[in-house]
């Protein structure tokens, strides 16, 4: 059960952080509020909160995310492509930023669906089997 469990609160966490991304997206492009204004606006949870707080401490997007990235659960491609984002956040245009902003927003949406895929079948498979052992657990005692 533990193991279905981590497999739903990973796609939870891509969620979150996903949402607050596009919450600071229409915060900087629309708004134009400047990056240590917004992140202060945005509504945050999850790991996107601790960077939010690693952010005011470091007051560097790419140091701030070094901090938090471990509490990430996600594979290795997904590291490298927030890794990049965050690096870039804060610098160049408004139009790098946004097409930075679809980037990144586009690979944590395939990220939130595969994710979802495993917690399905993945979560699915092992309830049935904590079931099934269960009932022969019952059998043998009888």
């Amino acid at each position: 059960m533990r193991s279905a469990k981590k497999l739903y609160s990973r796609c939870a966490e891509l969620i979150e952080l996903r949402a607050g991304l596009r919450e600071l997206r229409r915060e900087i492009t629309f708004c134009g509020s400047p990056l240590s204004t917004a992140v202060l606006k945005v509504r945050a949870r999850g790991v996107f909160a601790d960077f939010t707080a690693a952010l005011q401490t470091t007051g560097e997007p790419t140091a701030a995310w070094q901090k938090v990235e471990k509490n990430l659960s996600a594979n290795e491609q997904q590291r490298q492509a927030l890794g990049r984002f965050f690096a870039s956040l804060g610098k160049g245009d408004m139009a790098l930023q946004e097409r930075e902003f679809e980037r990144v927003d586009v690979e944590l949406s395939e990220a939130i669906e595969e994710s979802s895929a495993k917690a399905k079948n993945g979560g699915k498979l092992r309830s049935t089997l904590g079931v099934l052992t269960g009932v022969a657990v019952i059998i043998l005692m009888m």
